[in-house]
């Protein structure tokens, strides 16, 4: 039996993946509209600015290419399409979600002191990405994908892989403290 394009490359498949998110986040985040619905609760007020926020949430653009090679090199290959599939589904729907129903966030400080690395960063950050497109998170749905992942996979059975997992709950819920998209 002859499998199909999609299970003899997995990793051109995950290009080709990228390439359309992608392109499609930043023709969203290019053509913000001038309407859009602002998500804010009043615990967002209680939540202090922590430049030093930056270094997990970079470490979670890292951690998602990651899992998933790690997954595809070392684990079942089932293992790795229980992670993509669902991973690529519910990033397309919030794609979907933020072309139907823009959103943003009011949350960032207008100026973030100091000069060194982390302030330095913060505001590249802010240069670089917007505060739109933010509901439904992207960084929890794929935080909590991974989890699962993390979870059903039969390679982190060991009592020493679960570090992994706790890294990555770590990671997961600095990320969601930091409030920097």
């Amino acid at each position: 039996m002859k499998r199909s394009w999609l299970a003899r490359h997995p990793v051109g498949f995950m290009a080709l993946y990228s390439i359309f998110y992608l392109s499609v986040f930043h023709y969203l985040e290019s053509n913000v509209p001038l309407r859009s619905i602002l998500v804010h609760c009043r615990l967002d007020d209680l939540i202090p600015f922590c430049k030093y926020a930056v270094i997990p949430y970079f470490a979670w653009f890292v951690w998602i290419p990651f899992t998933l090679f790690y997954l595809l090199w070392k684990a079942p290959r089932e293992d790795f399409w229980r992670l993509c599939l669902p991973l690529f589904s519910g990033m397309t729907i919030a794609l979907a979600c933020y072309a139907v129903l823009p959103t943003a966030l009011d949350l960032r400080p207008y100026w973030v002191p100091g000069s060194d690395i982390f302030a330095q960063t913060v505001r590249f950050l802010y240069r670089t990405d917007t505060a739109t497109n933010v509901c439904p998170s992207i960084h929890v749905f794929n935080s909590v994908t991974l989890l699962l992942a993390y979870y059903r996979s039969r390679i982190f059975d060991a009592s020493r892989s679960r570090c992994a997992v706790r890294f990555h709950r770590l990671l997961h819920h600095a990320a969601q403290a930091a409030q920097l998209h």
